[in-house]
Order: structure tokens, then C-alpha cells, then sequence
């Protein structure tokens, strides 16, 4: 199956995460096997992914915000 492959690179969540992500890969990895639904299992990929993406621009913009806030108290003090 196409999605183990993609599973095993992105890193391991908690050992809950991990159960759920077995269970979505079992009901992919089937639906696979049926034509109609093969767009469907396309269709959660992107979309893990883009929630992977998203946390990760999320955590980035947090830490930028809260380097720059830091950097002006310091200006500020300074002055």
C-alpha cells in the first residue's frame, strides 16, 4: 500500500495518534481495492498533510512573534 510509505516518513505522534492513524490507514488501504472510493483516499492524504503543514507554519509564526516581542523589550530597556 502507497499510504505505509507515507505514514512511516511523517514522525510518530502520541501512541493515541498512532491507533487512529492505523485505523485510517486500514479503512485507505481497503478502499483502495474499490474504484469509486480510490479519489477518496487521495483526498485524506492531502488533507493530512495540509494539517501537518499548517502546525508546523502555526508553531513557526509563534516562534517568530515571540522572538520579536522579545527583541522590543529589550530595545525598549535599553533605551
Amino acid at each position: 500500500c502507497i499510504l505505509q510509505l507515507i505514514f512511516k516518513n511523517l514522525p510518530k505522534w502520541k501512541q493515541t495518534q498512532n491507533t487512529n492513524i492505523r485505523q485510517l490507514q486500514k479503512y485507505v488501504c481497503d478502499a483502495q481495492h474499490v474504484t469509486s472510493v480510490t479519489t477518496n483516499s487521495y483526498i485524506y492524504i492531502y488533507i493530512y498533510i495540509y494539517i501537518y503543514i499548517y502546525i508546523y507554519i502555526y508553531i513557526y509564526i509563534y516562534i517568530y512573534i515571540y522572538i520579536w516581542k522579545s527583541s522590543c523589550y529589550h530595545e525598549t530597556h535599553l533605551n
